[in-house]
């Protein structure tokens, strides 16, 4: 496993989706990372608060950002608008109290699942 913090202490972490986190560090220092949105839009627009915020109030936010495409050897750029901090996962059902979560497949349904999370936290 990598160690992306060096051996740093970290405080808070929020992992939202596959390849969709964000570490705060004790010195302040912040890692984040999102799949699909560009480095410096990542860097200079989304916040560790964005992430928080999207997991614990199911909030989803969107960025814009200009990229570069080509069709056909012909190179024209666009401005795409992107979902960024996003509190649905796309492979696992998440339990109503928006923390416990499954595989998709592992149960047939979310009723299922939030009867199968209750029953592990009874015990």
């Amino acid at each position: 496993m990598k160690d992306e913090c060096a051996g740093r202490v970290i405080e808070e972490y929020i992992g939202l989706r596959p390849k969709m986190y964000s570490i705060l560090e004790a010195g302040g220092h912040n890692i984040k990372k999102a799949k699909g949105v560009r480095k410096n839009v990542v860097k200079k627009h989304i916040r560790h608060e964005q992430y928080k915020e999207a997991l614990f109030s199911k909030r989803t936010f969107r960025h814009g950002m200009n990229v570069l495409r080509s069709k056909k050897h012909h190179i024209y750029g666009e401005y795409l608008n992107k979902i960024s901090p996003s509190p649905y996962d796309s492979k696992r059902w998440i339990a109503e109290n928006g923390v416990d979560t499954l595989a998709y497949g592992y149960l047939s349904s979310a009723a299922e699942m939030d009867a199968y999370v209750e029953e592990l936290l009874r015990d």
